[in-house]
């Protein structure tokens, strides 16, 4: 059933007045869809456009684009954000940017409703159709990683193999990340479409909205960046989701005993990446449990104990940096990444390590650790508890980084502890609670006070 389904999205004349998604607050049903991207695929035509950046607010509207740009026969690009300098740089990548209205650019192709009368070719869309998608990745800078149709309706396929059972073919699906991240595209987008379910075009904002939005049973797709800020609230009774999944970085014990309190419900983590999609997930319904292979997908780890990737909708075999530990079974628990491993006068640093140091000093709420490209040494950006920032002001920068110097001295080497420090209020982190180092270099090169030891 799921296999090919997103290929046969338009020819697929059953239930046609079901819901396909919410927009705007209305209901757009399968039929109001086949028009709308009837309509624009046809405007696409005449305008010969060969290559679309897809950039939309709402993910009704990347559903519209995505098809109609498939039915045209263009080729897709998913940025990694909607910011001008971003699209600047990107642009002999596309020949139009596919927007719903919230596009400054002149060029820009903005989405329309069509009439019930239009209808798409009637044909099956080429599952080889090209999609690339840009990522900033850690450091910064931009990447392009090239898939197409047939990678994404596998992938779907293997998210409703493990959570089809848990999600009721009628539940809509809620989300506080976007569509433009893989992780949203997949989970939001391509699984609703490809299994029936309806989904709300609306990203939310803030929790009020979410809270006020689900029904029972529900499914929400969310992050660390939000499941962090769930004190004090409370969801209204007989609005118990069925699902809640998080990606783009590990969640700490307070946010899952948190999220678990607040919707009676285990959160339930994705491992993946831009490159491979989503290859593993776990349910926090027991502790220390590990990453579970999504079914097709399976895990090896390589000389250096880095994890390699084998499903059908990656290419080849992918290795990355991420440290693994196999488990009997096919599982695995992951060790960080090897890429935060640096030499300094010829000693190994792992900057995870001084992140965990500093994080357990009462001074510290979080830290983010680099090596200083232009000094070579290690540098530490601290957010501070409300104790250590009495200590901050009452110290001042230079003999407060002393002081955490001489804590850290305990327990690492002298070559490992931070020469440079940032102490600010909060930490910078991308739009999935995800912590890039371009970020983190970047409050060193700013005109701050700072103290160095």
């Amino acid at each position: 059933m799921m296999e090919g389904r997103l290929s046969h999205l338009l020819t697929d004349m059953s239930a046609s007045a079901a819901v396909i998604a919410v927009c705007g607050g209305m209901r757009k049903s399968r039929a109001d869809f086949r028009a709308d991207v009837a309509a624009n695929a046809r405007r696409l035509q005449q305008e010969q456009c060969r290559r679309g950046l897809l950039l939309t607010e709402d993910s009704y509207w990347a559903a519209v684009g995505l098809f109609a740009l498939l039915e045209a026969g263009c080729e897709i690009v998913f940025p990694p954000n909607g910011r001008p300098g971003t699209l600047e740089a990107m642009s002999g990548s596309f020949d139009r940017l596919i927007s719903d209205g919230s596009s400054f650019l002149a060029n820009s192709f903005h989405l329309q409703s069509g009439s019930l009368s239009e209808t798409p070719s009637g044909r099956p869309l080429d599952p080889a159709s090209p999609i690339a998608f840009f990522t900033s990745g850690s450091t910064g800078t931009a990447k392009r990683i090239d898939k197409c149709l047939r990678q994404l309706e596998q992938e779907a396929a293997a998210i409703e193999a493990v959570f089809g059972a848990v999600v009721p073919p009628s539940a809509c699906v809620h989300a506080t990340v976007s569509h433009q991240h893989v992780y949203g595209l997949s989970f939001r987008l391509c699984w609703p479409l490809a299994t029936g379910r309806p989904f709300e075009g609306r990203t939310h904002d803030i929790w009020e909205s979410v809270m006020g939005a689900l029904e029972d049973n529900d499914a929400l797709v969310t992050s660390p960046a939000h499941l962090m800020r769930l004190h004090g609230l409370a969801l209204p009774v007989g609005r118990r989701p069925s699902l809640i999944l998080s990606a783009g970085a590990p969640l700490d014990a307070e946010a899952i005993a948190t999220t678990a309190g607040v919707f009676d419900i285990a959160v339930t983590e994705i491992f993946g990446s831009t490159e491979t999609g989503a290859i593993a997930w776990r349910s926090h319904r027991t502790a220390g449990s590990g990453w579970q292979p999504l079914p097709g997908v399976s895990i090896s780890a390589n000389a250096d104990d880095c994890m390699v990737v084998q499903a059908p909708y990656v290419d080849s075999q992918q290795a990355s940096a991420d440290l693994i530990e196999l488990l009997p079974g096919g599982s695995f628990h992951f060790r960080g990444r090897s890429d935060r491993v640096v030499k300094i006068e010829g000693k190994r640093v792992d900057l995870q390590q001084i992140e965990q140091a500093l994080r357990g000093l009462p001074w510290v709420a979080d830290a983010a650790v680099i090596q200083h490209e232009p000094t070579r040494r290690i540098a530490a950006a601290v957010a501070m508890t409300a104790e250590g920032q009495g200590r901050l002001e009452q110290m001042g920068a230079f003999r407060f980084g002393r002081l955490l110097q001489k804590e850290l001295s305990a327990t690492l080497e002298p070559v490992g502890l931070p020469r440079r420090w940032r102490f600010v209020t909060s930490l910078p982190v991308a739009a999935l609670g995800k912590r890039r180092q371009a970020d983190i270099a970047a409050l060193f090169e700013a005109a701050q006070p700072e103290s160095v030891s």
